[in-house]
């Protein structure tokens, strides 16, 4: 996470996934580096909602597809077990992995394409 220059609080991450329920999820998540629990994430989600929203089975649902998303961008929603479970977005990014290499080299040629004016890609 990239922090602030002035006081050196982490900045959360700009992530943006498909919607709303699960893009407010993912909002709040990287908001709290220090993670939250079931309930009180459920809470924040569904503040606006006059019946309260569903049961918090609804947000490990939500969780669960949110994970196979973020995975392309590299980040994690990972939580602990048992009553008190706090969910916490987690960055996955490995320099060294062969997958997040593809994903970088598959960025550079989007930009040079976009560069190009959408003309074709260029060979590595």
């Amino acid at each position: 996470m990239k922090t602030c220059p002035c006081c050196g609080q982490s900045l959360p991450p700009k992530i943006v996934v498909n919607g709303p329920v699960r893009q407010r999820i993912v909002d709040i998540l990287a908001s709290r580096p220090a993670g939250i629990t079931a309930d009180e994430l459920t809470g924040l989600v569904y503040a606006e909602d006059p019946n309260g929203g569903p049961e918090n089975h609804s947000i490990r649902v939500h969780i669960w597809h949110l994970n196979r998303f973020l995975a392309r961008q590299c980040y994690q929603i990972k939580s602990t077990r048992g009553p008190a479970a706090r969910y916490q977005l987690i960055n996955t990014y490995d320099p060294e992995d062969d997958f997040t290499k593809s994903i970088e080299w598959s960025y550079k040629h989007i930009r040079e394409r976009k560069a190009n004016g959408g003309k074709g890609w260029r060979k590595p």
